[in-house]
């Protein structure tokens, strides 16, 4: 089920052009917590923090490979903005 959701994911994101980032984040919020279509905590155990680290070191690894050096300059208030509101929209949410 899993498999057949992030496949139907990534094809969505490239008929619609949008990264499929985005889409795979919504399909799993939806199919998880949104509609309890699957539960991670019963499929995968213990594992699930591990996967997830491991799945968040890939994505920012692949990212960082496709980054370019000419690219620096224009990413610099995306990079602010997310690090200084993230940090805000993450202490606010630990605080629930």
């Amino acid at each position: 089920m899993i498999v057949v959701l992030a496949v139907l994911a990534q094809l969505l994101s490239w008929k619609l052009a949008i990264p499929s980032i985005l889409v795979l984040l919504l399909t799993g919020l939806a199919s998880g917590p949104g509609f309890n279509i699957i539960s991670p905590d019963h499929i995968f155990g213990d594992l699930l923090p591990v996967l997830v680290s491991l799945s968040v070191a890939i994505i920012l690894f692949e990212g960082g490979l496709t980054l370019h050096f000419r690219d620096i300059p224009k990413v610099g208030s995306i990079v602010t903005r997310l690090v200084t509101l993230g940090a805000v929209v993450s202490s606010c949410l630990a605080q629930f």
